[in-house]
């Protein structure tokens, strides 16, 4: 990981340095959803012709998605613009402004954030422009057009069930209005920062997170120096996160100031390095293991989740309580009967990493 963390330090620093990248590199990079830095900082002479065609092709696609999704996200804008439906883009949609060229930042998805009595009418337009339906949660609703656009329109910042989801309940109290909009809002500093702090927790105490969600931390905080980390520390001091958000902080920044790590940051520089950029199920299912401290207890909860986990996944249960027993029943039955060999190989797969917990006692 270190020599990738020097080759995006070098794009960011827009310096002199040159490295000879590699098929390993770029698999590295790809796990982590940074490959076009490799290209703006490939050494021509020392790199081979293969892999400087490769990077050069995953180069220009990143640029292509980029432009694509740019000028999705405008359509879509007015679409809501013009239909009156108040609505907040989210995520890498305005994390991409803040890296040197919008395309070194992979966006996935296009998240927006609407009341949830806009959702119905917000598809509906969404629909007419070619989008299908993909799925639906208690905290989104995602479409999809091909090739590669995909839309999540935001019931809430984040779902329930996670910890910090209390500051933004009122978060449309607290947002304004972009310039010469009349429904498309945007958050202050601070509020974006939180978010981006808490949805990086999100992931990375279940299932870990990597390179890319510390390079945005850095990368924001290099962009907005001013920032009132008083009121940021408060927020998260209610919610009992203020000190591993502390850590995830210092970590961002001792890792792109390239700055030796030791201790609980070089623990930490471990687990980025092993879980990609959206989490690895290895890392969430050590995760489970180590806290459950029993790979029965580990498969239990699988298949009967809790109860905000279930509502997460079958939001008909908020509405419908009773159903709450035919769901786990089919649950259990599914697992048995439908996806026997998936199941199988889901257990043997717990059973067969619970050496690790033992070896941590």
């Amino acid at each position: 990981m270190e020599k990738l963390i020097k080759i995006i330090k070098s794009v960011l620093d827009d310096s002199q340095s040159k490295f000879e990248i590699t098929k390993e590199d770029i698999k590295k990079a790809q796990y982590h959803k940074i490959e076009p830095f490799l290209y703006l900082a490939c050494d021509l002479d020392k790199t081979s012709d293969a892999v400087i065609g490769q990077i050069k092709l995953l180069w220009m696609k990143d640029i292509k998605k980029d432009t694509v999704q740019l000028a999705e996200l405008d359509k879509i804008l007015s679409i809501f613009e013009e239909n009156k439906i108040a609505c907040l883009p989210l995520k890498g949609s305005i994390m991409k402004h803040f890296y040197p060229y919008s395309f070194l930042r992979f966006m996935g998805d296009i998240d927006i954030l609407l009341h949830p009595k806009d959702i119905k009418k917000a598809k509906k337009l969404l629909d007419k422009k070619g989008y299908t339906f993909e799925s639906n949660s208690y905290n989104h609703l995602a479409l999809k057009k091909k090739p590669y656009l995909e839309v999540e329109l935001h019931r809430d910042l984040l779902p329930f069930q996670y910890p910090g989801y209390e500051i933004f309940q009122n978060v449309w109290q607290r947002l304004r209005l972009m310039k010469n909009k009349n429904y498309i809002y945007q958050m202050t500093s601070e509020d974006f920062f939180l978010f981006m702090l808490l949805h990086l927790n999100k992931h990375y105490v279940k299932a870990g997170s990597g390179i890319r969600s510390f390079l945005d931390i850095y990368l924001y905080l290099q962009n907005n120096p001013k920032i009132d980390f008083n009121y940021v520390y408060q927020e998260l001091a209610k919610v009992n996160l203020k000190e591993i958000c502390e850590q995830y902080i210092i970590f961002s920044q001792k890792l792109f100031n390239l700055e030796t790590l030791e201790g609980e940051y070089l623990v930490m520089a471990e687990r980025v390095k092993n879980s990609g950029v959206f989490g690895s199920s290895q890392v969430r299912l050590d995760t489970e293991l180590k806290e459950n401290r029993n790979p029965i207890k580990t498969i239990w909860k699988k298949i009967f989740p809790s109860k905000k986990n279930m509502i997460q996944q079958y939001p008909v249960l908020n509405r419908q309580i009773y159903l709450f027993p035919m769901m786990y029943g089919w649950r259990l039955l599914k697992a048995i009967f439908v996806t026997p060999i998936s199941s199988f190989k889901k257990v043997w797969r717990i059973f067969k990493n619970s050496h690790k917990v033992k070896n941590t006692k």
